[in-house]
């Protein structure tokens, strides 16, 4: 097996893929992060804990179980609840259809928050 594959180098072919993961939880002590500027959509999965994600100067309150989807060039600042601080996974999302997929799922600028995806 070749271990140099790197799927982003074709990425012009590809409708709709993942250029980078993660997981991260944040400390009470350190729970504020940003502000950051978006290059890319990125989804958002909080699995647990809460906090507030102030985008573009809204602030949205989140909780285990929400998802947030983050257009480019949005600015975002992060804070974790001091008492129960959240947890989340994110995806990068790319690819020569992503605004296409995007539109389909319903979700704007204007309304980037499901509540309690992991039950809809």
């Amino acid at each position: 097996m070749d271990s140099n594959l790197n799927f982003v180098s074709h990425a012009n072919y590809f409708d709709l893929y993942y250029s980078n993961c993660g997981w991260d939880a944040q400390m009470p002590q350190n729970n504020v992060c940003g502000p950051f500027i978006n290059k890319y959509y990125i989804l958002q999965y909080i699995p647990s804990g809460c906090g507030k994600m102030t985008i573009d100067d809204v602030v949205y309150n989140l909780h285990a179980g929400d998802c947030v989807l983050l257009f480019p060039g949005q600015i975002r600042k992060e804070e974790a609840d001091g008492k129960s601080p959240w947890s989340f996974i994110w995806l990068d999302l790319m690819g020569r259809s992503v605004d296409a997929f995007v539109k389909l799922s319903g979700i704007t600028r204007e309304n980037p928050v499901v509540h309690n995806c992991d039950t809809t």
